[in-house]
Parts: structure tokens; C-alpha cells; sequence
């Protein structure tokens, strides 16, 4: 669609990234989340937010060191 969600959608997203039940269908984003946790630890892993000019920034985060989940 090329547009950024809406603050709804952008809480669904946000929604999905902490909820870890497996039967629920993912986007690639949500696999993404999934596999950075599993490899780097639950430390690590996507965040959504509203950029300064009002569009959708994605934080991706990597825990250097030893996986602690």
C-alpha cells in the first residue's frame, strides 16, 4: 500500500511483535522479530513507532553475546 498504518494498525503490529503464540498467522515482519529472538535472545528483536514526520520507523535490535533466553 506504501503507506505507514494507522495508530490502530501500528498497535496491532506492536501487538503481534509481543505475543508469542504460535498458532497465530504471521507477517514477515512478525517472522523476522522471531528469528532475531531465537538466534540473538529475547533482548533482541523488532520495535515499531511513529517517525518525526509521521511515518512508520522500524528499530531493529541485536544483543551482542551469549543468547540468555
Amino acid at each position: 500500500s506504501g503507506r505507514a498504518p494507522d495508530d490502530a494498525g501500528m498497535e496491532e503490529l506492536r501487538r503481534k511483535l509481543r505475543v508469542r503464540d504460535d498458532q497465530m498467522e504471521t507477517t514477515g515482519l512478525i517472522n523476522v522479530h522471531r528469528r532475531i529472538q531465537l538466534v540473538f535472545g529475547q533482548e533482541s528483536g523488532i520495535t515499531l513507532e511513529r517517525s518525526a514526520l509521521g511515518g512508520l520507523k522500524v528499530t531493529i535490535l541485536i544483543m551482542r553475546g551469549p543468547k540468555k533466553s
